[in-house]
């Protein structure tokens, strides 16, 4: 679900990126069919480890394929942070401090890694 509101939000940077439901979930069919699969079929986790790499990969170089070059550095890094989000290895807040922090000085808490300069 992660890839797919990323792509849904792309429409925010041009409105000519606007992917349907539809095309996310045929491009998503497809890499459960064509995927690798584990050497043993009874090995759940091996199986979706692939299909997670597998998945996110393809999506990517199909959604890239229809991406100024300008946009591609964009989608890669909200790739990147709503992973690492999920992974639970960057906080909401700390997200909003990086997007948000010149337009909301006293209204984000800086995070703690962040040193004083």
């Amino acid at each position: 679900s992660i890839l797919y509101f990323i792509i849904a939000d792309l429409s925010l940077v041009d409105p000519m990126y606007q992917y349907s439901l539809v095309y996310f979930v045929q491009l998503y069919r497809m890499r459960i069919n064509r995927s690798e699969k584990p050497a043993d079929k009874e090995d759940l986790k091996a199986r979706l480890d692939i299909l997670l790499k597998d998945i996110t990969f393809n999506m990517y170089v199909n959604i890239c394929r229809g991406l100024f070059e300008k946009d591609k550095p964009l989608y890669s890094f909200l790739i990147a942070v709503q992973i690492r989000k999920g992974e639970k290895k960057v906080s909401d807040s700390e997200f909003a401090f990086f997007i948000r922090a010149d337009e909301h000085k006293g209204d984000i808490t800086k995070p703690a890694w962040i040193e004083e300069s």
